[in-house]
């Protein structure tokens, strides 16, 4: 049963590397639907959980509103964005993971996001990133990554948010990274 069960993790990271591949390579249109956003972070995020034996806290509000996604790359960003942290993550981290409605013409809204987005934050206690190398964290070409194995996943993750029309951000902390997802809200008032 190990065995089966190392098959088909092997088999589902090839699947992950080659739509993330596709999705750098000829920008992979996502195909969007309005839906809600907390489902799919709390899908990954038990997925997550599972595999990286850490503690996780959660700020999900009943009222957060929708965003016009592609769930299947919408959780590919949000497993990309965790897989990247787990591997900088020590033995007994914490991740942090809130979603919130942003106004328009709040101070901190990224120009790249117009009118009202849905912000997730997930910040990760372990021993973060370099700010030197904040600037190539999401150069796939960039291969001398320590926080990822095959330096793609922020990269994949920061290029499938651009093509909903969102922007993401990451800040090194001194104990830790914190990532940044703004998504157009559709219908939010």
């Amino acid at each position: 049963m190990e065995r089966l069960d190392s098959a088909l993790k092997v088999f589902s990271n090839a699947k992950n590397t080659a739509f993330q591949l596709i999705s750098i390579s000829q920008g992979g249109k996502p195909v969007l639907r309005t839906m809600p956003l907390g489902p799919i972070i709390c899908n990954e995020a038990r997925k997550f959980l599972r595999r990286a034996g850490t503690s996780c806290k959660t700020e999900l509000p009943e009222n957060l509103w929708d965003c016009r996604i592609d769930e299947t790359q919408m959780s590919l960003a949000l497993d990309n964005i965790f897989a990247n942290s787990r591997q900088i993550m020590t033995s007994g981290a914490e991740i942090c993971i809130k979603a919130e409605n942003h106004q328009a013409g709040a101070s901190d809204m990224p120009p790249q996001v117009t009118g009202n987005a849905v912000r997730i934050t997930i910040r990760v206690a372990c021993p973060g990133i370099e700010p030197g190398r904040l600037a190539r964290i999401i150069d796939p070409y960039d291969t001398a990554s320590k926080c990822s194995e095959n330096g793609l996943e922020i990269c994949s993750a920061a290029s499938i948010v651009s093509l909903h029309g969102g922007f993401m951000r990451v800040e090194p902390q001194s104990a830790g990274v914190t990532y940044f997802i703004y998504l157009p809200a559709v219908g939010a008032k």
